[in-house]
């Protein structure tokens, strides 16, 4: 009865209209018809030019724009989404209210099961971001490959193309922290708030936070869990 009742209650907080839009307008009519994909309401949909990919679609396995119960996330906040590339999704994925998903021409954003991204959390994805299955992160965060503007040396030469993520699996992301290009997260590791990831975290089962304005172990042989 529980269970039913949350359905319901999530059923009548989505926006009917662009749930059905967005489903038809990406998958093939069949699939379309079980909506695995949901959009609540105050989610803006400006670029649907890319594609997604669900290698086993199911009813609401995807969940766009979704609210949370803590006080930092307001009625008012407006989830953006932006895609002209590719978005791959291997199970239930969520988007907290007010994210801000931005996939650029031939960029693939690859997601696993049971992640969820909690509010304000923004993704630019230019070339690719992989985040595994299992995965928290937190509000105010933001994960992006590229810097968005190019710069040169004397000879025209590029010095700051986009670069891979790789975030594993289960590794939980604290607010207001960065994931900046070229960077890989290795399984298992809590990420402290307001880190800034620039290089590879190569430790894992750790607390990795910044320390003198360096990335460093804070605590070793750590687990966590929802």
């Amino acid at each position: 009865m529980k269970q039913k009742y949350e359905l319901l209650r999530e059923f009548l907080r989505l926006n009917i209209f662009k749930t059905l839009y967005f489903n038809l307008r990406y998958f093939p009519l069949k699939t379309a018809l079980h909506l695995p994909v949901h959009i609540f309401r105050n989610v803006e949909i400006s670029m649907t030019k890319g594609k997604i990919v669900l290698p086993s679609p199911k009813y609401g396995m995807v969940k766009l724009g979704k609210p949370d119960k803590y006080s930092f996330d307001r009625k008012g906040n407006i989830t953006k989404w932006k895609n002209e590339g590719t978005l791959i999704v291997h199970g239930q994925v969520i988007f907290g209210r007010g994210c801000g998903i931005r996939i650029g021409k031939e960029a693939t954003l690859e997601i696993g099961q049971n992640t969820c991204l909690t509010g304000h959390t923004d993704i630019a994805c230019f070339k690719q971001i992989t985040i595994g299955r299992d995965c928290l992160i937190s509000w105010d965060v933001l994960i992006m490959d590229t810097d968005f503007h190019h710069i040169k040396d004397n000879n025209g030469k590029y010095l700051n193309e986009p670069k891979p993520i790789v975030i594993g699996d289960h590794v939980w992301i604290g607010c207001r922290c960065t994931v900046l290009k070229g960077t890989t997260i290795q399984s298992d590791n809590v990420i402290a708030a307001g880190t800034l990831v620039t290089r590879d975290i190569k430790d894992t089962k750790s607390v990795i936070g910044c320390v003198g304005g360096k990335l460093a172990q804070i605590k070793e042989e750590v687990s966590w869990s929802i």
